[in-house]
Parts: C-alpha cells; structure tokens; sequence
C-alpha cells in the first residue's frame, strides 16, 4: 500500500466511525437545490434500518470532481479512489458526493462569508436536501465535508458557517481562512490567529455552540524550497487553519511523530484528538490517494 493510499484511509477514518454493511454502490449524477450538479457514490438500496455518513468532496481550483471519469474508472492511477474509501467492511460505509462549482473555483475568499451567499448557500442546502432525502438514509450527526486547494479553505469556512449542519471536514492543502485569491503562496497575507479565528467565530454566530462537537483533520505536501509548500500552497495556511479549529474546539496540542515520512501533529479537547494535521515529505499539491 502506497504512503498516499495510506494517507486517505487516514484522513478519512479521523472522521467516520460507522458501522459497515454489505451492499452494491454505484456512481449516478444528478442536480440539487439552486441548480447544483453534482455525482454520487451510494448504495443502489440502502440497508433497512441503518444510517450512512455524508462525506462532500470539493474539489480544487481549475477542476471538477476531483478528476471526473478518470478518477472513478482508473484505479490503478488513483487507488483506492472514493470507491473503495466509501464502502469498505473496516471503516464504515458512507455516500461520497462531488458538486461542481459553478466556476472553476469555489469563493472561499476573503472575510465577508455568509451562509445565504456564494457557494455556501448552494452546499448548506445541497447537505439539508440530502439529509432530508429518506432513500439516502443519511445520520445527520455524520456529514463531513473535504477538499483540496480552494475547495479545502471552503471546506473550512463551511465548519465555521455552518457547525449545526457539519461534524467535520478533511482539508488538502487549503489557502488560510480570510485569505484572497491567489494568495497561496504569500505567508504575509495569512492572518493571526486571533484575527482568523475571530473570522471563523464571526461566520458561526449563533451556532457556534456546535463546534463544541466537531473534528477537523489536515494533509499538506512539502516539497518546495526548505519544505514550505507543496509546489502550490504554502504549509503556513494549513498550519494556521488547524490553530483556528483548535482554538475553536478549546483543544490544546498534544506533539507530534514523524512516520514513513509523514509529520503527524494532534490536539486534543476532553481527553478525544479533534483536530490533526499530516504533513508529507514529497507530496505534491493534490488529492492524496493513489499510489507512489
């Protein structure tokens, strides 16, 4: 098994903890609320009596569906790939569903976000009308939400917007919150943690109170000059984003391990890890499944 295959199992068992049953899974396209389209990796018949989790895959800027055609049918390019990540026996079963942006990246930039606005409105009511969609039988405690690149800092602006619908998000390589376009590389630009996290709680508002429930888990490459980037983004912002989520969480770093390469960092709040950040020696800017 290659470190980026590992590297998804991780990232995705930091989320899901769900019981798994047999069942064939399909891939179907379809349009939600607000003329979202979007595919979806489900069960052909859910399982009487069970719940499944959600997990919204956002792709990067400049792409869609995280490869399209080729990400679904060539496994030997990207494996495992969603397919298998989605129904497996050892980490829970839960439906993968990819929406296309109605550009080529998702506004996930800048410190005006609002739930009603930008793509945050066509995601909040895609997740509602999914829970709400009886032969999905999705657990509304379950909804996770990941990315890369942009659709990994929108991930987090929706953590912040919107904790009463979200239990947690997966980010790859993500500019930091209350950032502007284009600057991924620019570490001047990334803001204090207090500043940031004064974004994140200013989104919440009201619900802020459902973060106290929330988890959040981060990968980032390094392969650039003094390991400071994965050719893309600078790891600052994904350093800065998990600060903020953990000051959110109240949780408190525990240290980090280095494993096959991979720096491994984790706060914990109440005793449970909340928030963890992998870093990657060599892995460029991407989503991390497939093989060496």
């Amino acid at each position: 098994m290659g470190v980026y295959t590992r590297l998804s199992i991780l990232l995705i068992s930091a989320l899901i903890s769900i019981p798994a049953l047999a069942a064939d899974w399909n891939w179907s396209s379809d349009t939600g609320p607000n003329n979202t389209d979007y595919r979806i990796y489900k069960p052909d018949t859910a399982d009487e009596g069970r719940t499944y989790a959600l997990m919204i895959g956002l792709h990067g800027c400049v792409e869609n569906t995280f490869g399209g055609d080729e990400y679904i049918q060539n496994p030997d390019a990207l494996e495992p790939g969603w397919e298998a990540v989605a129904a497996n026996e050892t980490r829970g079963d839960m439906i993968v569903v990819l929406p296309e942006s109605e550009n080529d990246c998702w506004n996930f930039y800048g410190t005006d976000q609002e739930r009603d606005e930008k793509d945050n409105e066509n995601l909040i009511d895609l997740v509602k009308a999914l829970k709400n969609d009886t032969d999905l039988s999705i657990d509304p405690k379950q909804v996770y939400v990941s990315g890369l690149g942009g659709g990994a800092t929108q991930a987090v602006v929706l953590a912040c917007l919107a904790p009463d619908q979200i239990a947690g998000i997966g980010a790859v390589a993500g500019q930091a919150i209350g950032t502007k376009l284009g600057e991924q590389k620019n570490t001047y630009a990334i803001p204090d943690l207090t500043t940031a996290a004064n974004y994140c709680k200013n989104f919440a508002g009201d619900n802020s109170e459902f973060m106290d429930t929330q988890i959040a888990s981060f990968v980032h490459g390094t392969t650039g000059y003094w390991n400071a980037d994965d050719g893309i983004v600078n790891v600052t912002h994904t350093d800065r984003n998990a600060e903020v989520m953990a000051n959110m969480y109240g949780a408190y770093k525990t240290g980090s391990d280095t494993v096959d390469g991979i720096v491994y960092t984790t706060w914990k709040s109440q005793g449970d890890s909340v928030v963890y950040v992998m870093k990657v020696t060599g892995m460029e800017h991407g989503w991390p499944i497939g093989g060496e």
